[in-house]
């Protein structure tokens, strides 16, 4: 699926380049980030009563495409852009006396698609904002083990759509009359399991249409 996305989105960056009007920028970024503040146990419906030994990995990577359209005073576009958000492993074998125990895994991808405003601020800089649809991929794995071996298993995955907020601030640097690299601090809070906020930072390059 992740392969898929970064293909899409390659395809997505060459046909807006090719399809749309002079002036247009089309951007395509890598990122990296953390998730602050990832859903707590109790927003995944776990027990937490019973003494869980966890282990999340909040380190987030990812990619997207920016097309932005000029206007006077602001360009308007879209931003659609992929990062894994969180994963949870969690069991409770090491508070438990007997040899059953339980293992659970909980993980999420997202996908964004957002209406993007960006604002220049004299020189390189600028800043973004913007509010769009988000799908938030999660998967589910549940494990029973009896004396090491697994007795039960269950497996779920699904998609929600939650809505989503986008800020950003920036520079860039040209490369070229046509060809820029440019850096992006990008912050989403996003309505999904009460709500996380992914941080990232963005590199990328744009190109112009001459």
């Amino acid at each position: 699926m992740k392969r898929a996305g970064i293909v899409g989105l390659f395809v997505l960056c060459l046909s807006s380049f090719a399809l749309f009007g002079q002036g247009v920028r089309v951007r395509a970024y890598g990122s990296v980030g953390y998730t602050l503040a990832p859903p707590s146990l109790k927003s995944l419906d776990y027990d937490t009563s019973i003494r869980w030994s966890t282990s999340y990995q909040d380190a987030t990577v990812g990619g997207g495409v920016q097309v932005l359209f000029p206007m006077k005073g602001i360009d308007l576009g879209v931003d659609i852009g992929f990062t894994t958000l969180y994963s949870l492993a969690l069991d409770n074998q090491a508070y438990l006396a007997t040899n059953y125990y339980d293992y659970f895994y909980d993980a999420s991808d997202l996908v964004s698609i957002d209406l993007v405003a960006e604002k220049k601020l004299g020189g390189p800089f600028f800043v973004q904002g913007g509010a769009g649809l988000y799908l938030d991929m999660w998967t589910y794995r549940y494990r029973d083990y009896y004396n090491n071996v697994v007795s039960d298993s269950s497996d779920d995955w699904g998609v929600r759509f939650p809505f989503g907020l986008m800020v950003a601030g920036g520079a860039d640097l040209p490369l070229s009359p046509t060809v820029k690299a440019f850096g992006l601090v990008r912050g989403d809070l996003v309505f999904t399991n009460g709500a996380v906020f992914p941080l990232r930072a963005l590199l990328g390059v744009e190109i112009v249409r001459p």
